[in-house]
């Protein structure tokens, strides 16, 4: 299992649970809504900071990716034949 679905069973896990705790707990639904809406929105945020986080890992890889084989072509291109010749 890859990292992102092992972080995404862990955070469904974590929703799952709360939610359940929240719904089983004896208070007036008022009461339990509100805590659903906020444990909804702390959800959400970290889903939000765990995607950016995914997109400047991912930005990061590609970009030295990319750097290093730019610096690969251009040595390379300097141990070809000139075709001009």
């Amino acid at each position: 299992m890859n990292r992102s679905k092992t972080w995404l069973a862990f955070f469904s896990g974590i929703a799952i649970g709360a939610l359940t705790g929240v719904l089983l707990m004896p208070q007036k639904g008022s009461v339990t809504r509100k805590k659903i809406r906020k444990k909804g929105s702390n959800i959400l945020e970290g889903i939000g900071e765990n995607i950016e986080n995914l997109g400047d890992n991912i930005k990061k890889t590609f970009g030295s990716t990319e750097k290093g084989m730019e610096t690969k072509v251009k040595k390379g291109k300097h141990k070809l034949p000139d075709p001009k010749n």
